[in-house]
């Protein structure tokens, strides 16, 4: 106890963990067949570490699931504009597309929201990059439930989901 409290928190000591006060002691040439364990429970008792030390906190609310098991799986997909002043090619939205899985992002800015243009961008930014997702999550905009944008579901036969409107939680 001598050996471990001098080399833990003695004049050379600096209150490390059980395996580096482990290697120290046998450094300093000392040995017992329990040396590990008793070096780790030593240090782990120590109240000024455990007083002073890295506070660890577990997340205050419970851990949500994965929604979607797999990459490119499960998109959202929302309309940022309009912007003011438009761009030098007069593009004044950005329709924006996340990745339920890997949270990546695809954009596009666009001049309209009309429902061709969120088609096109669907089968060119996502389809023909990353295949045919299961689903694609949007709020309930014109342009996303249009009868366009649910032929194209039926089509590709993917489902078109919606959430609650101006409920950013939701989506």
């Amino acid at each position: 106890m001598k050996v471990m409290g001098e080399t833990h928190e003695g004049i050379c000591g600096a209150h490390q963990g059980g395996r580096k006060m482990c290697w120290l002691i046998r450094r300093y040439g000392y040995f017992w067949p329990t040396m590990m364990k008793d070096c780790i429970n030593y240090s782990k008792g120590c109240e000024a570490c455990q007083r002073h030390g890295p506070i660890q906190q577990a997340p205050s609310v419970p851990m949500n699931p994965v929604v979607k098991p797999w990459p490119f799986r499960g998109w959202e997909m929302d309309l940022i504009g309009k912007i003011y002043p438009a761009s030098s090619q007069q593009h004044c939205f950005i329709i924006v597309a996340t990745d339920y899985f890997t949270k990546w992002v695809e954009a596009k800015p666009i001049k309209t929201t009309t429902s061709q243009e969120i088609i096109t961008f669907i089968e060119e930014q996502i389809i023909q990059r990353f295949g045919i997702p299961e689903s694609i999550t949007t709020d309930r905009g014109s342009s996303f439930i249009s009868r366009d944008m649910l032929d194209m579901a039926e089509t590709f036969k993917f489902k078109l989901l919606q959430s609650t409107p101006y409920y950013a939680q939701a989506n």
